[in-house]
């Protein structure tokens, strides 16, 4: 498990690049089920996959499955709103990207360059 859910993620990465979503998705899939079971639901690897799931499911027009997998993933607050405005709920998204920003405050301080951008 260590280095197979790793590979199936960066192969899906890859088959994303490629424009190849069917095979993408297959891969996540793989390494969504491997994280699971070894790791748990509430694991960040696991948050990991569902958050490539839902980028998977986003650019193939699938905006409903990708918010239920956004979701999913505990630290994606900011890929929800993202959703939520491709969805017109800008006041949901607003939301989203206030706690995002929170967190990101919290975690790495208000002058850290990754909240300052």
């Amino acid at each position: 498990m260590d280095e197979y859910a790793p590979l199936c993620n960066d192969i899906g990465i890859i088959l994303i690049i490629l424009d190849d979503f069917n095979d993408a998705l297959e891969m996540f899939n793989k390494a969504l089920a491997i994280r699971e079971k070894v790791l748990g639901k509430e694991h960040p690897g696991a948050a990991e996959s569902f958050n490539n799931i839902g980028i998977v499911m986003r650019a193939t027009g699938d905006n409903v499955g990708a918010l239920e997998l956004f979701k999913k993933a505990a630290t994606s607050h900011y890929n929800i709103g993202d959703m939520m405005v491709v969805m017109r709920n800008n006041v949901g998204a607003l939301k989203m990207f206030n706690k995002a920003l929170a967190i990101r405050e919290k975690v790495l301080g208000k002058d850290h360059p990754e909240v300052l951008k």
